[in-house]
Parts: structure tokens; C-alpha cells; sequence
């Protein structure tokens, strides 16, 4: 839905492709948030890339087992969407992240906390550079009544929910 609107934001130069797996689980998530964070994501990835280049989107389903979530602080073992988004750069950037990149970064790992997921960053090998997103999985338990009585297993702390109803 979003493919026009990227290849406005990276330009002509970067090539965009999407590689979305088929028949994922739905995960919690905000729909517009989602598509925030793409965006935030993808233009981080346009001004690290100077000329040409190649920005590639993907979905997969990960299980993520105990040993590898201890390796990243927000991990915890369970089910998860991961939303990638990497880019190869023909001539990379040298400046560091800009004022706006820094701050779509943060907004990006603010939208995966509140979705109790995580952000991960990794740099490649002198042109690349991939973020991967990772959202729990909601679990759905049909009953024999028709009704879906959707069920989340997220572990957490004792979180607070408030809601704020602004029409009188």
C-alpha cells in the first residue's frame, strides 16, 4: 500500500523492493504507527545513502528461542513478525546521522516499545545497514459459536492502561 509513497521519498537513484511473506499471523500493532515507522525507517536509510542504491522491505515469522533473546535487552522469547527494512548503498553518506535521522530513530524504537517489541540495528560490511522490527504475535481461539476471542500471550510487568475519552 505504502510502495508510491516510498519511492517518492527515496528517489529515483534508490531501488525499492518488498518481499512480504504470505499468510503471516496478525501481530498487535497500531496501523498507522506501523506505516510511521516504516516511513521514519526507510527516509534514516535514504540520507545514509548518496547516489544510487538498493532498499529492500520484508515480513517473516521468527521464533524467537530463550539463548538469542538474552542477547538483546527488549527481547523475550515467544512468536514475532519481524518487519526488515536494509539498504546497500552504492557510495555511502560520511556524515554521521543527521538531527531528523536520530530523532526517526527514536520514534521507531518508541513505536516497537509500545508495541512490546524491540528495534535492532545492525551496520554491514562499509555500505549496508538493516533495522529490524519485531512485533508479538496475537493468537486467535475460534469458538464454536463463530465468535473469535482473541487471546495475547505477552509477557510483561504490571503495566497501567489509561484512556483518555475526549467527547462528553
Amino acid at each position: 500500500q505504502m510502495s508510491r509513497t516510498l519511492e517518492h521519498v527515496l528517489g529515483r537513484d534508490v531501488v525499492l523492493e518488498i518481499q512480504c511473506e504470505q499468510d503471516l499471523p496478525p501481530f498487535l500493532g497500531v496501523t498507522n504507527m506501523v506505516k510511521l515507522a516504516i516511513m521514519d525507517l526507510c527516509a534514516t536509510s535514504r540520507s545514509s545513502i548518496r547516489g544510487a542504491g538498493k532498499l529492500t522491505i520484508s515480513t517473516s515469522q521468527k521464533r524467537i528461542e530463550q539463548w538469542r533473546a538474552g542477547r538483546t535487552l527488549e527481547a523475550k522469547e515467544g512468536d514475532y513478525v519481524r518487519l526488515s527494512i536494509r539498504y546497500v548503498a552504492n557510495d555511502p553518506a560520511e556524515e554521521e546521522l543527521d538531527r531528523d535521522s536520530r530523532h526517526n530513530l527514536a520514534t521507531v524504537y518508541g513505536i516497537a516499545q509500545q508495541h512490546c517489541g524491540w528495534l535492532e540495528v545492525t551496520n554491514g560490511p562499509g555500505l549496508s545497514a538493516s533495522f529490524d522490527l519485531y512485533f508479538p504475535i496475537a493468537s486467535r481461539k475460534f469458538h464454536e459459536n463463530g465468535h473469535d476471542d482473541r487471546t495475547v500471550e505477552i509477557s510483561g510487568g504490571r503495566e497501567t492502561i489509561l484512556l483518555v475519552e475526549d467527547e462528553v
